[in-house]
């Protein structure tokens, strides 16, 4: 890829997702600037509507089989959007650590999604009600280290796989 005049030049992107119905529509988390928007396979970004605009994303997630769904993973919590990014709520209550990292959602159902957190717990955490409530998805029990990727395998999605620093890759039930 070479130089660009596409409206993210010079700003530290943290994640980046498509969204699976529509290829040319992609999202990217930044660190202290939101989460951006192209439509046209990224010859132009804008930033979503207020909301996440002054805490650094760490992640986007696009719900497969809801495409309007959103949820963002940032040092301040978890936000979901039903919208397609214009109005973000916050859902982070639940979480013991609001410091998210990480962030999928079940291929079938935009209501079920894991976040991952940041040390001093390094937990997992899984909502079943688009947010409204966690619970541990490790048995609540502290790693000490950082959920960086969390993804759900495609065959199987009763299966979520977590990548963590510096503890590596682990399986796990959805």
């Amino acid at each position: 890829m070479g130089p660009s005049d596409s409206g993210l030049n010079d700003i530290f992107t943290t994640g980046l997702v498509m969204d699976p119905a529509q290829p040319q529509t992609l999202y990217v988390a930044t660190n202290g600037r939101g989460i951006y928007r192209t439509t046209d396979g990224g010859a132009s970004w804008r930033p979503l509507p207020a909301g996440l605009d002054q805490l650094p994303a760490q992640a986007i997630a696009v719900a497969p089989s809801d495409t309007a769904t959103l949820y963002a993973a940032s040092e301040g919590g978890v936000d979901v959007s039903r919208d397609g990014g214009a109005i973000w709520q916050d859902v982070t209550e639940g979480l013991t650590n609001p410091r998210a990292e990480a962030i999928a959602v079940h291929p079938d159902d935009a209501r079920i999604a894991f976040a991952g957190t940041q040390r001093p717990d390094g937990a997992y955490y899984r909502t079943a009600n688009a947010g409204a409530s966690w619970t541990p998805a490790n048995g609540g029990q502290g790693t000490n280290a950082v959920g960086t990727a969390l993804v759900f395998d495609p065959q199987n999605p009763l299966t979520i796989y977590a990548a963590r620093d510096p503890d590596g890759l682990t399986g796990c039930p959805s």
